[in-house]
């Protein structure tokens, strides 16, 4: 699994947060692949090698992976009761209820379509981590000192990210 590098918080500037509120994600991918895994326990092994929680752009739906894999890890059924039970034990059900757990479950997509769904989510997170990195590459465009100091730390932040997509890039 590969960690991204932390999305920043939103910035005070509306201008940019309308940026980040349109930056890539798919709803449809997330929801379906949350829904089918909660439906279909096993599909975990389609996907484990590619997402992380923080790969989803909904907070809390990364919250419902999070549980949904800590409980299947652990020989348990994850499934809407015993997901939103976990999250209220670790104090992080906040916006989640057994409602729309189960409206994630009538959303579930194609068992088949899992693996395409977690690389579409693992591209997303990469796309957003490259705008945030283009973001910090601007900022030490306008700082002083030593041009080709900064010039390198902006490659090493977009070596980071080249790296990222490597490491998670489809198995042929």
């Amino acid at each position: 699994m590969n960690a991204l590098p932390a999305f920043p918080s939103l910035p005070d500037d509306p201008s940019e947060q309308n940026l980040l509120h349109s930056l890539p994600w798919s709803q449809e991918a997330e929801t379906g692949l949350i829904g089918a895994l909660l439906t279909h326990n096993d599909l975990i092994d389609q996907v484990a090698d590619l997402l992380t929680p923080e790969h989803f752009h909904d907070q809390a739906i990364g919250r419902v992976f999070s549980a949904a894999s800590q409980l299947i890890n652990t020989g348990k059924q994850a499934d809407i009761i015993t997901v939103l039970g976990l999250l209220q034990e670790q104090s992080r059900a906040q916006g989640i209820s057994l409602v729309w757990l189960n409206e994630l479950t009538h959303a579930a997509g194609s068992a088949r379509s899992v693996r395409r769904y977690a690389e579409l989510i693992a591209d997303k997170a990469l796309a957003r981590s490259f705008a945030s990195a283009a973001g910090e590459v601007v900022d030490l465009a306008r700082e002083h000192g030593p041009i080709l100091d900064r010039i390198g730390m902006a490659q090493a932040k977009l070596e980071t990210l080249q790296t990222a997509s490597t490491k998670s890039a489809p198995k042929a």
